[in-house]
């Protein structure tokens, strides 16, 4: 009886060595990961804005609206008398 509960102890207690460990490790991996993913959704932001400002600064130069974005694409096409016009405008 007693080789079985030595053996008993020893599984439960390799368990909770084993689980403090992995209880370790995953804890400062995932605090890393979740720095990491703040500091990648602030550059995003600041990315978007930087686009929102050049997008508004080159309508400003060609005399237009800035265009209405979403996700830092247009949301339509651009008109074709529009498009037309402008190429007649440009030096050959």
């Amino acid at each position: 009886m007693n080789v079985w509960v030595v053996l008993i102890g020893g599984i439960i207690l390799g368990w909770l060595v084993e689980w403090l460990i992995d209880w370790y490790y995953w804890r400062r991996g995932a605090e890393a990961f979740y720095t990491m993913e703040r500091d990648l959704r602030n550059e995003l932001a600041s990315t978007r804005q930087e686009l929102a400002e050049a997008q508004a600064a080159l309508a400003r130069l060609h005399g237009q609206p800035a265009p209405e974005t979403g996700m830092g694409r247009t949301t339509g096409p651009r008109d074709a008398a529009t498009s037309a016009a402008r190429d007649e405008q440009r030096p050959r």
